[in-house]
């Protein structure tokens, strides 16, 4: 937990744990990616399963033993213990309903939100207009006490009777805001091994893009194609441009924040 004069002890989100978890196999040389695809890995997973779980179990337990002290927090301890699994757990359990995914950035990632505990949230087609009252609820459920959200583009206000009301800001991507690249593959064949359809490779290299591709996520070339269903290929090179353009880059293409690639066109390209 983090420590305020003014709102005593703050819960940290599950973020700011799995960022400094992240800084630390950083410091250690033990990973070389960045934060966002570190949600990914092996790691994330071990530590969202295990290490996590026992630490927001103390987290709660200490909240719990001063709840009684603050009729604010009395009144949105739901809310609190909703902000455990922040950013890709709790809120997107809250969210999922509503929306296709969503990326929570905090100031340790974004040091232009300003100070420690400021929040940007990235909704990917979240539905304000038809379930806008179950989207104020999941907000209930998700924030807590001196949560801001400096920055975004649409903005939702809940009613807390201690407290007033409070507004947070937040972005809302739609299909039309994606960033639109097109895709090249190229394939080397096992000697006298017969080759597979296009539309074979195109649906397994989109298959697994769509399963990973989320607000914020960087596009890795070799990492959206899975050869081992397909054992006669023997290596292949995956490159990406801007739609439009005509310069193709082998390289990473970092995504910001709330970015979103959209892949328009793929081609498949066989070497003798």
């Amino acid at each position: 937990m983090n420590y305020s004069e003014d709102l005593g002890l703050i819960p940290l989100t599950r973020e700011q744990y799995l960022t400094k978890l992240y800084n630390s196999l950083t410091t250690l040389g033990v990973i070389d990616m960045t934060f966002t695809d570190f949600k990914g890995t092996n790691w994330h997973k071990l530590f969202s399963s295990s290490t996590l779980p026992q630490i927001e179990q103390l987290q709660g337990a200490q909240l719990d033993a001063m709840a009684n002290l603050f009729t604010y927090w009395d009144e949105t301890n739901k809310a609190v213990r909703g902000s455990f699994g922040s950013s890709h757990e709790g809120w997107a359990n809250n969210f999922s309903p509503y929306c296709r995914g969503l990326n929570l950035v905090d100031s340790q990632l974004d040091p232009t939100l300003g100070v420690a505990g400021n929040i940007a949230l990235y909704f990917d087609e979240l539905d304000t207009v038809a379930k806008r009252d179950d989207i104020m609820e999941a907000f209930r459920r998700s924030v807590w006490p001196g949560m801001v959200t400096p920055i975004g583009d649409e903005t939702i206000e809940l009613q807390f009777t201690s407290a007033g009301a409070k507004s947070y800001q937040f972005f809302n991507l739609r299909e039309e805001d994606y960033t639109k690249i097109d895709v090249r593959i190229t394939l080397t064949y096992k000697a006298n091994s017969v080759k597979y359809e296009p539309e074979i490779i195109r649906e397994a290299f989109l298959n697994q893009f769509n399963e990973f591709n989320a607000i914020g996520k960087s596009f890795y070339p070799e990492a959206f194609f899975d050869t081992t269903q397909l054992p006669n290929v023997a290596d292949f090179e995956t490159e990406s441009r801007l739609t439009g353009e005509s310069t193709w880059q082998a390289t990473v293409r970092l995504a910001d924040f709330g970015q979103k690639f959209r892949v328009m066109n793929s081609y498949v390209v066989v070497t003798p």
